[in-house]
């Protein structure tokens, strides 16, 4: 099938409740919609035709994307959704009714996994994937068009490069304005905090080090300067966390990094070992300061070892 998959601009995000000049980095430093990214590599490898379109970082417009359409008349359209630029989405979903009524428009991302009812009841939506999105939309093609190949089981060591073959178009905010690009490196949390978007099953899985350090080679290897990487918690396996700074270390690879994790799963010799590597910034999800709100909320973790956390890591 002739897959069309888009990253929608961010206007009405802006337009509602983003400061100005969040907009404004957002504008000028998008970075590479992986998630996006990773289901095109599925269908990819399914035997679907597949393009995508970075409507942020292509700066495409819906008169853009109307003339698309119209030349490239794809089968099927996958849009990425995030509660902040749900009504951009929407918007882009609308043109593609607009242009053809039958092209199937299928949602998926995290606004999806916590609304997906609300979300049906748009007109223009067809399908919402709930959910990993990779094989989920590949089955999808595959019950439309049964010529299609999907890949029998997830295959966790495929990664896109799609997304770096436009490496110009994604540069580092934080980092002034250097090459970086996106990576997942594991799925799932085995924490259940209240607030999550997370599955509560407490299932967490991962790549193993050597599949993520070959990655992080090849984008040195293209000219990148940073990797954000995000993962919901990079370090709940230590022994993968030390292995993979190891194999930095040892093969002299120069590259900055950064990571999403808890502060119960840090330790200093881990915290060493990471900054050894080039591991230059971590967010940390603390939540609150207060040991009776996060027993409330089911965070798992205290005061204390926030505390710990933010000394170790100075």
């Amino acid at each position: 099938m002739r897959v069309l998959l888009i990253n929608p601009r961010t206007d009405n995000m802006a337009r509602s409740s983003v400061p100005g000049f969040v907009n404004k980095l957002l504008g000028t430093n998008p970075v590479p919609p992986l998630g996006l990214l990773y289901v095109a590599a599925y269908a990819l490898k399914a035997h679907h035709h597949v393009e995508v379109i970075d409507m942020v970082a292509e700066g495409t417009t819906l008169l853009d994307l109307q003339k698309y359409l119209y030349l490239q008349q794809p089968e099927i359209v996958g849009i990425t959704t995030t509660t902040l630029n749900l009504y951009d989405a929407l918007d882009v979903a609308k043109e593609v009714k607009r242009a053809e009524k039958l092209i199937p428009v299928v949602m998926g991302g995290p606004h999806l996994s916590l609304y997906p009812d609300e979300t049906l009841n748009f007109r223009a939506v067809d399908y919402v994937i709930q959910g990993e999105g990779e094989v989920l939309f590949t089955e999808l093609l595959e019950e439309l068009d049964p010529q299609g190949h999907p890949p029998t089981l997830p295959d966790w060591e495929v990664y896109p490069y799609r997304d770096r073959a436009v490496r110009d178009k994604y540069k580092s905010t934080i980092a002034g304005g250097k090459q970086m690009t996106t990576m997942i490196t594991s799925r799932g949390c085995p924490y259940r905090c209240s607030f999550c978007y997370q599955p509560p099953d407490g299932k967490w899985w991962a790549r193993t080090a050597l599949s993520v350090f070959e990655e992080m080679q090849a984008c040195v290897n293209m000219g990148i300067d940073e990797i954000e990487i995000y993962d919901d918690t990079f370090t709940h396996d230590r022994q993968r966390v030390m292995r993979l700074c190891s194999l930095i270390v040892d093969a002299g690879l120069r590259v900055n990094w950064n990571i999403r994790t808890r502060v119960g799963s840090v330790d200093q010799a881990m915290l060493a070992a990471l900054s050894k590597a080039g591991c230059r910034r971590i967010n940390y999800g603390i939540e609150s300061i207060h040991d009776n709100v996060l027993r409330a909320m089911g965070k798992g973790q205290t005061i204390r070892q926030s505390e710990d956390a933010l000394r170790w890591t100075k």
